[in-house]
C-alpha cells in the first residue's frame, strides 16, 4: 500500500473519501421543459402566438421579452392564468403591471407588486395594510 493511501486510511472519520457526484433535480424533470423558446429573438407576433401555450413556463418566460406587447402582458396577468405566470408578469417592471398585480387574488402576486417601482401610492398603502402580503414580506425579510 502506498504511503498516501496509508495516510488516508489512518486519518479516520474525517479522512479522504471518494465521493460520487450528486444527482440533483429541481422538481420533477417531466414538468420542466428545457426547450423553451429564445424569447429575446421572438417578434411581437410570435410572442402573441406563444401566449396561448399550454406550458406555464413558456408563458411566464414570455414576460422577460422587451418586445412583449401590452395586450399580451394584460392577458398573462388575468385571473385564469396560473400563479407562476401572473407572478412573472408582476415582476416585469412595465408601467401598469404592478397596479394590476396589486389587485390579484393571490397574496404572492400582490407581494411582488408591493416591491415594484411603479406601484401607485394608493395601492402601496392598501398593500401595506394587507395582512397576507405583509406576512409574506416578513418571511422574505428573514
Amino acid at each position: 500500500m502506498s504511503e498516501q493511501n496509508q495516510n488516508r486510511e489512518a486519518s479516520g472519520r474525517f479522512g479522504f473519501k471518494d465521493l460520487k457526484p450528486a444527482s440533483i433535480a429541481l422538481g420533477a424533470t417531466d414538468d420542466f421543459d428545457t426547450d423553451l423558446p429564445d424569447v429575446g429573438r421572438l417578434t411581437p407576433d410570435e410572442i402573441r402566438g406563444l401566449a396561448d401555450s399550454p406550458n406555464d413556463l413558456v408563458r411566464a418566460d414570455l414576460t422577460s421579452s422587451i418586445r412583449i406587447p401590452d395586450d399580451v402582458l394584460e392577458r398573462l396577468s388575468e385571473p385564469d392564468q396560473s400563479v407562476s405566470v401572473r407572478l412573472a408578469t408582476a415582476n416585469t417592471g412595465y408601467p401598469g403591471t404592478a397596479d394590476r398585480a396589486a389587485a390579484d387574488e393571490d397574496p404572492l402576486v400582490r407581494a411582488a407588486a408591493y416591491g415594484s417601482w411603479d406601484l401607485s401610492a394608493a395601492d402601496r398603502d392598501r398593500l401595506r395594510s394587507d395582512a397576507k402580503v405583509q406576512r409574506l414580506m416578513g418571511m422574505i425579510a428573514r
